[in-house]
């Protein structure tokens, strides 16, 4: 089982690039519609109280899926391209 992005020493903005490889890698989201995308979800995220703040606690992978519109398993045949991307951004 993944460790939450907070155990991971996740900050949020590296938390948000997950969501946005995730996004790309795993729903084919148009490229040029991602960051807007991202940056709406995230500015009314952050004027909610700290009880929204939660979404910091989930995978990247699951909030990719929520914006997306379309749930995916996080299995074999996604687990390991997952890892490659948290493990880049852990790296960075």
């Amino acid at each position: 089982m993944q460790r939450p992005p907070s155990d991971r020493g996740f900050e949020k903005d590296s938390f948000w690039y997950a969501v946005e490889l995730c996004l790309k890698e795993f729903h084919a989201y148009p490229r040029d519609k991602v960051p807007r995308r991202i940056y709406d979800f995230r500015s009314t995220l952050e004027k909610l109280t700290p009880e929204g703040l939660i979404v910091y606690h989930d995978e990247p992978f699951y909030l990719a899926c929520d914006l997306a519109g379309e749930k995916l398993p996080l299995d074999e045949s996604t687990s390991q391209a997952y890892d490659q991307i948290l493990n880049a951004i852990s790296s960075r």
